[in-house]
């Protein structure tokens, strides 16, 4: 790994006088770095572009994980080169080269370890090691190696940076020896997919797909010794892509090094050992620390696991962490069960704030959905979508369109096709979005970002994307830290739910600062006895809001000490609402409420969800797609609305405008797929 910055290849004169790097700003002996590369190979100078080839190619220096925008401005930072959208995460030009003087089908992409990635800029943190490679591409990707419709998942090459092949690399051969004759004891591997769509993984000793974090980087150096085996994966249905149907591919690479040193092993070994010696005492928040040392044992061979001297202390903090989250669950094992219980005998669900989607979600969650349960609703939602008449279910409460949502999102069903209405149509119009203010903004980002949803074309006046709706978020925090339905006083169900919506935006610096803010209001806001207050008393709604808000955000509710008020956890704190299996609004009321038992509910889901490592309360992208029930009386034909690109493109700004209101926060005008 380069540890100075360098720019590694020029650009036409010009373009080197305007964008020379200042060494000054890069560190000269960086422990860990992240690559940032800029290239144009597809719009020539002569065609009219600004300047081509490679405008920028440096490594910075960072101390811990960065996201990915964070990262590229500190690689421009001195260095005369200009970026614009860097900051909504929709790059549109790089000093010169843009959507304004490109192709009827360019635009900006990028790669984050030669992969174009399925989600925006600010989902991704980077960290040693890593590499980022914006691309200018004149052909939708195709040009750049982006095939949105190819299912292939062969290599279009491989190199080593030592060692010989037993024969000349053919993408269709799966096996083959490396010689190591110059004593080398660790090789880095450089794959490069035939279509980037689809990551390339490298493993050592065993290949674990299923295991993150214990691949390897392109970067990497891996040590190596006679008889080692590397293996290539390419496209593992299970890991992101923005294209499917594919196949996986997997090369197997023999290591034979005549001269490799017998202390290799050793020191793979002392490096794991190290590893698990961090992890220390076991708390409940362990478990990354834990899974970081498995991983790193897994990629071993079996002499160099037998080499380790710490192993037993893995296994050890293993069976501890387990055991504690255990009892952290039994805690509310009784409670969790008893209330599960209480919304399932009132029966199928309606449609409704109370009484409605919120009793599907905590039971959808909870995995406690019954097939008659999960068809009624639907047919529920159904038969209300044709008396409404339309698919925008409030004239003013655009929350009532995200809540159904999520609902149905958790059922596993189509939210384009329900009964024949595209139920996320409505959130398209940015302006009734807002109508209901920050709490529309914000549950809209929920339902969006349950599964990933692109945001249909529509004709409204003002389009809505990831970037407005986080920004006019943000714009109404208060002094304080908090957010309010008013604009003035802080309310903590309201800091809970937007600090839930914006948790998948965190790595996000400027997210990250206003989350934060919105933390420490939460923190002033908690009563001594762990509870949170709405309108001036200790209610069941608000703790458990917050309980959402900090497991969707990683933290846990019954462990952080900053949220342990004398003994007494903000998990701890829901307890003292239950009442005969259900949950009353206020410690001082003798009755159970229907909202304060839908909402304690889910937040134990969100709870149980974030201890047993799961995917979060509204992450939904670990649910199975079901096909939509047909309800009686319809064809269940789709409305009369669009939410794919037309198979044809007009003028340029009219595409990345059109792109604007589809991207899920998409850095570039490319980033979502035409229809073929």
């Amino acid at each position: 790994m380069k540890l100075t910055a360098k720019i590694l290849s020029s650009v036409a004169a010009g373009a080197i006088a305007a964008c020379s790097v200042t060494w000054s700003a890069f560190a000269e002996n960086a422990s860990e770095t992240v690559r940032v590369t800029i290239e144009n190979t597809t719009f020539s100078v002569s065609d009219g572009a600004a300047w081509d080839g490679t405008l920028l190619d440096v490594w910075i220096d960072v101390t811990e994980p960065i996201g990915v925008a964070e990262a590229v401005q500190a690689a421009l930072e001195n260095s005369g080169c200009t970026i614009e959208g860097l900051d909504s995460g929709y790059v549109t030009d790089i000093s010169g080269v843009g959507i304004d003087t490109a192709a009827e089908m360019g635009g900006w992409m990028f790669t984050l370890n030669d992969w174009f990635t399925t989600d925006s800029m600010s989902a991704y943190t980077v960290s040693d090691g890593d590499e980022i490679c914006f691309r200018y591409s004149c052909d939708w990707g195709a040009d750049i190696g982006s095939d949105w419709s190819g299912s292939s998942t062969l290599l279009e090459s491989l190199v080593f940076s030592t060692g010989t092949l037993d024969k000349s690399f053919n993408p269709e051969v799966g096996e083959y020896t490396l010689t190591i004759t110059d004593g080398s004891e660790s090789v880095q591997v450089t794959p490069t997919a035939q279509n980037k769509n689809f990551q390339v993984r490298i493993y050592k000793t065993n290949y674990t797909p299923e295991i993150n974090g214990s691949e390897y980087k392109r970067s990497e150096y891996i040590p190596i010794s006679d008889g080692d085996v590397l293996y290539i994966g390419v496209g593992n249905p299970s890991w992101p892509s923005m294209n499917s149907g594919q196949t996986e591919t997997v090369y197997t690479i023999n290591i034979s090094s005549e001269n490799a040193a017998d202390n290799a092993d050793i020191s793979a070994a002392e490096q794991v050992d190290r590893l698990i010696a961090q992890i220390g005492e076991v708390t409940s928040g362990s478990k990354a620390a834990i899974e970081a040392a498995r991983a790193a044992y897994e990629r071993l061979t079996d002499v160099q696991k037998a080499l380790c001297q710490n192993y037993h202390l893995l296994t050890a903090a293993e069976e501890e962490y387990s055991l504690l989250t255990q009892q952290k669950l039994a805690d509310f094992e009784d409670i969790y069960e008893s209330v599960g219980n209480t919304l399932l005998s009132v029966g199928i669900p309606q449609v409704g704030s109370i009484g409605g989607e919120w009793v599907v979600i905590g039971l959808a969650r909870s995995g406690r959905i019954t097939e008659e349960f999960s068809k009624g609703y639907y047919e529920n939602a159904v038969n209300f979508l044709r008396a409404n008449g339309s698919a925008q279910l409030s004239r003013t409460k655009s929350a009532d369109n995200s809540r159904m949502i999520l609902a149905l999102t958790a059922l596993g069903y189509d939210v384009t096709n329900v009964g024949g209405y595209n139920i996320l149509q409505p959130l398209a119009d940015f302006d009734y979005v807002i109508r209901q203010g920050v709490n529309g903004a914000a549950a809209a980002l929920l339902a969006l970002d349950s599964k990933g949803y692109e945001i249909p074309v529509s004709s409204a006046e003002n389009l809505t994307s990831r970037q407005r709706l986080i920004g006019y978020i943000l714009a109404a925090q208060l002094p304080d830290g908090g957010f309010s339905l008013d604009g003035e006083n802080s309310d903590v169900d309201i800091t809970a739910l937007v600090i839930t919506a914006l948790a998948p935006y965190y790595s996000d610096p400027t997210v990250k600062t206003a989350v934060d803010k919105a933390l420490d209001m939460l923190l002033s806001a908690q009563n001594s006895d762990g509870t949170f207050s709405n309108g001036g008393q200790p209610t069941c709604e608000s703790t458990a809001q917050v309980i959402v808000a900090l497991s969707t955000l990683g933290i846990d509710p019954s462990a952080d000490e900053r949220f342990v008020k004398e003994g007494v956890s903000a998990a701890d704190a829901l307890k003292l609402f239950y009442l005969d299996g259900g949950f009353k609004h206020t410690l001082d009321s003798d009755t159970v409420n229907s909202m304060a038992t839908e909402q304690g509910y889910y937040a134990i889901a969100s709870y149980y969800r974030f201890i047993e490592g799961k995917t979060t309360l509204f992450d939904m992208t670990d649910v199975e797609s079901a096909n939509n029930p047909t309800v009686e009386g319809s064809t269940d034909s789709p409305a009369q609305q669009t939410d794919s690109l037309p198979n044809t493109g007009n003028c340029l700004k009219s595409i990345a405008v059109m792109l604007t209101a589809l991207s899920m926060g998409a850095v570039i005008v490319l980033k979502r797929k035409p229809e073929k």
